[in-house]
C-alpha cells in the first residue's frame, strides 16, 4: 500500500515494493571498510541507464560539427572553382565573397550548436567520473571556448582573403588583311614642271598623306577590326645612317670685330637636301648644326643623317581599325649605346632604288619628300654682337625657337649666347619622315582599292596578329587559403575533444537547472528501506548535511561558485579532495552527491553485460 510523503505538499502516494537487497544504506554506513565483501551489496544501475557508443552517440552535436567542417570544404571548393574565372561569370549573388559569407555564417551557427552539446557531455561525463569542487574541468571547457571564438571570428576574413581579383593579359593569335602598299613608286609623290623644287606639284595622294601628318589624324584601315592587336607590316620607309663631328667655336672675338659688328656665328641650323650620287639611288640628307655647350667657347655638333628609301618591317598596334606605331621613336631608346648610330625599332627588309627625274612632266617621290622636309624643318639661328647694342639673335624657321634651352628660366630669356644651347632635333625629324612614309603606303593602297569591296581588294597584306585582351578574373592565394583552413578547423577539432567519453553516459543530459537540482536532491526510494524507514532518514540526513555545508557559506544567498567550493574543501576528510559525482548510491538511485575524503566505496564492474566506470557509494554522513 502507498502512503503520502510527509514532505509532499500535494499528497502524492508512494507505492511500496518488496526489497531486493539484504543490506540497506544504514548497514553500509555502519561498515568502516572501503572494500565490498559481497557482489550482492552492490546496487545495479536502473534499467533506464543505458550507456554505449552507439546508444548514446551525440548525433545532435556531431552532426552540426561535421556540417560546420563541410562548410569549410565548400568554401575551399568555391575558392578553387572561381580560380582564373572571369569576374563577369561570378558576379552578383554568385560572387565568391558573397558565397563565402554564406558558408561562414552557416558554419559559425552550426559550430555554436555543436559546442553547446559538447559542453553538456563534458559536464556530465565529469560528473559520472567525479569532479573536484574547485572546478578544474571548467578550465578545459573555457580553453576550448576561446579557440572556438578565435575560429569563429577569423574564419570569414581569412577565407575572403584567399580569393582576389587580378588583371591579366590574354593573347589570341589570328590572321588579318591590312591594306598597305609595300613598294612605292619613285613617281608617286608629285609632278615636276621645271628643274627646281619650286616647280614641284604634289600628287593628290601625297598631299593627303602630308595633310594627315600635319593634323596628326589617326591612321584608320577600312575593313579591319582587331581589338588591341599587335601586327608587323612591311611598308615604305627609310633606313637611317648618321654621322657626327664637332666644330669648335669662339665668341670672344677682338674689340675691332665687336665694334664693327662683324662678330657672330651660326649656333643652330638645319637643312634638308638630296644626295644623288649614292649607289642606292637618291637619298635624303638631313644636316643639323647646334650649339651644345654654354659659354663663349665650346663645340658645335654637326650631325648628318642619310635616309635611304627602303622596305621596313613596322611593329604596329591595331585597336579596332586604328593603326599606330608601337614605339614613339624610330630608334630603340632602351638599347642606345652609340648616340649617333641608333638601333632602329623597325627592321630593314630591302632597299628601294628611287631616282630624281629632272625632266619636266615626270613624277617624282624623292623631290616631294625633300620639299616637305624643307618646308617643315629648314631653320637657322645666328648670333652677333652689335657693339653698344650687345648680343642679338636672328632666327628663321619654327624649330630654332622650339629647341632653344637653358639651365634656368631667366637664362632662357637672355640673348647672350653664353647662357643657352639647343637640343637635338634629329630624332623628331626622322620620326616625322617615318610617319609620312607609312601614311604614304596606306594612302597608295587606298587609291588602288578605291571602289572595291573588302574581299575584292587588290593591295593588301595578310599578317599575323596577336590580340591582347585585359581580363579581370578571380585568383586564389594558396598561402592565405591554407591559413584560413587551419583557423577554420581549430574550433571543430577542439570541440570534438569535448565529446570524448560520451559512451560512458547512460542517457541524454541537458544543462537545465531543473535537471541539476533533481540530480542533487534526488529523494530516497521506499523499496530500499526497512519498515522503520531508517534508510529514508539516512538519505534525508545526507541531503540536510549538504544543505548545511552550503548554508554556512551562503548566508546572504549570493555566494559564488568559487566561495562555495572553497568552503566545502575546508571540510575535506583525511586530506582527500572532495568531489561531485553522479552515480548510484546504496539505494540504487541515480543522483549527484558530494563525496568527502575517506568515505568512498568502489562498485564492482559486474551486472550482466553492463560495464561501468567507478561509481561512488556514500558510506558516511557527509
Amino acid at each position: 500500500m502507498g502512503f503520502p510523503d510527509e514532505n509532499d505538499l500535494a499528497g502524492h502516494t508512494v507505492h511500496q515494493q518488496p526489497s531486493t537487497h539484504s543490506a540497506s544504506l544504514k548497514d553500509i554506513a555502519k561498515t568502516e571498510t572501503n572494500e565490498v565483501s559481497k557482489d550482492d551489496d552492490v546496487k545495479p544501475f536502473p534499467s533506464s541507464w543505458k550507456p554505449g557508443a552507439f546508444r548514446q552517440f551525440p548525433v545532435y552535436g556531431i552532426l552540426p560539427l561535421l556540417l560546420s567542417i563541410a562548410c569549410t570544404g565548400i568554401a575551399i571548393l568555391i575558392v578553387r572553382l572561381s580560380h582564373h574565372k572571369d569576374v563577369d561569370s561570378w558576379s552578383g549573388r554568385k560572387a565568391p565573397q558573397v558565397l563565402l559569407s554564406y558558408t561562414t555564417t552557416v558554419a559559425n551557427s552550426l559550430m555554436g550548436v555543436a559546442f553547446a552539446e559538447a559542453a553538456v557531455i563534458t559536464f556530465w561525463r565529469g560528473a559520472v567520473g567525479g569532479m573536484p569542487v574547485r572546478g578544474g574541468r571548467a578550465v578545459g571547457v573555457s580553453s576550448v571556448s576561446i579557440l572556438v571564438a578565435i575560429s569563429t571570428l577569423l574564419r570569414g576574413p581569412l577565407m575572403q582573403r584567399a580569393t582576389f581579383v587580378e588583371l591579366v593579359d590574354l593573347e589570341e593569335w589570328d590572321t588579318i588583311k591590312i591594306p598597305v602598299m609595300a613598294n612605292m613608286s619613285d613617281e608617286w609623290g608629285g609632278m615636276l614642271s621645271g628643274h627646281a623644287l619650286t616647280d614641284l606639284r604634289f600628287s593628290p595622294g601625297f598631299a593627303d598623306a602630308v595633310a594627315k601628318y600635319q593634323m596628326q589624324s589617326r591612321m584608320s584601315l577600312l575593313g579591319v577590326d582587331c581589338n588591341n592587336c599587335s601586327v608587323n607590316v612591311v611598308a615604305f620607309g627609310f633606313q637611317v645612317n648618321c654621322t657626327a663631328t664637332n666644330i669648335p667655336y669662339n665668341l670672344t672675338g677682338s674689340v675691332e670685330a665687336i665694334m664693327n659688328g662683324t662678330l657672330g656665328a651660326t649656333v643652330f641650323d638645319s637643312k634638308i637636301s638630296v644626295v644623288n650620287e649614292s649607289p642606292r639611288g637618291s637619298l635624303l640628307n638631313i644636316s643639323v648644326v647646334r650649339k651644345v655647350d654654354v659659354g663663349y667657347e665650346g663645340n658645335l655638333e654637326h650631325k648628318v643623317c642619310l635616309l635611304a628609301p627602303s622596305l621596313l618591317n613596322y611593329s604596329m598596334f591595331l585597336d579596332g581599325n586604328l593603326l599606330s606605331f608601337q614605339s614613339e621613336n624610330w630608334f630603340d631608346a632602351e638599347a642606345v649605346e652609340d648616340p649617333v648610330n641608333l638601333p632602329p625599332v623597325d627592321s630593314f627588309v630591302a632597299p628601294i632604288n628611287m631616282t630624281v627625274p629632272y625632266i619636266t612632266g615626270f613624277g617624282s617621290t624623292i623631290p616631294a619628300l625633300h620639299a616637305t622636309g624643307s618646308l617643315l624643318f629648314d631653320f637657322t639661328s645666328n648670333v652677333s654682337h652689335g657693339g653698344a647694342v650687345g648680343w642679338t639673335t636672328s632666327n628663321s624657321g619654327l624649330l630654332s625657337n622650339l629647341f632653344y634651352t637653358a639651365a634656368t628660366p631667366a637664362a632662357r630669356r637672355s640673348s647672350d649666347p653664353k647662357d643657352y644651347s639647343f637640343d637635338d632635333p634629329m630624332g623628331d625629324i626622322s620620326n616625322a619622315y617615318r610617319d609620312i612614309a607609312f601614311r604614304m603606303a596606306l594612302q597608295a593602297a587606298t587609291e588602288e582599292n578605291e571602289g572595291l569591296a573588302d574581299k575584292d581588294a587588290k593591295v593588301f597584306q595578310e599578317v599575323g596578329s596577336i590580340s591582347h585582351q585585359s581580363m579581370a578574373r578571380y585568383a586564389m592565394d594558396r598561402d592565405a587559403l591554407a591559413v584560413a583552413v587551419v583557423i577554420s578547423l581549430i574550433g571543430p577539432v577542439a570541440t570534438l575533444m569535448l565529446f570524448w567519453g560520451w559512451w560512458k553516459l547512460g542517457r541524454r543530459f541537458t544543462m537545465s537547472p531543473l535537471e541539476t537540482i533533481n540530480a542533487v536532491l534526488a529523494p530516497g526510494e521506499e523499496e530500499f528501506f526497512d519498515d522503520d524507514h531508517d534508510g529514508e532518514a539516512l538519505g534525508n540526513r545526507n541531503q540536510r548535511e549538504v544543505a548545511r555545508l552550503l548554508a554556512e557559506c551562503n548566508q546572504t544567498g549570493d555566494a559564488s561558485g568559487a566561495d562555495l567550493a572553497n568552503h566545502v574543501r575546508q571540510n575535506k576528510k583525511k586530506g582527500e579532495e572532495p568531489v561531485l559525482k553522479y552515480g548510484v548510491d546504496g539505494r540504487g538511485k541515480l543522483s549527484m552527491k558530494l563525496v568527502g575524503g575517506g568515505g568512498v566505496r568502489k562498485r564492482r564492474q559486474k551486472e550482466g553485460n553492463f560495464v561501468s566506470g567507478l561509481v561512488d557509494v556514500l558510506v558516511n554522513n557527509g
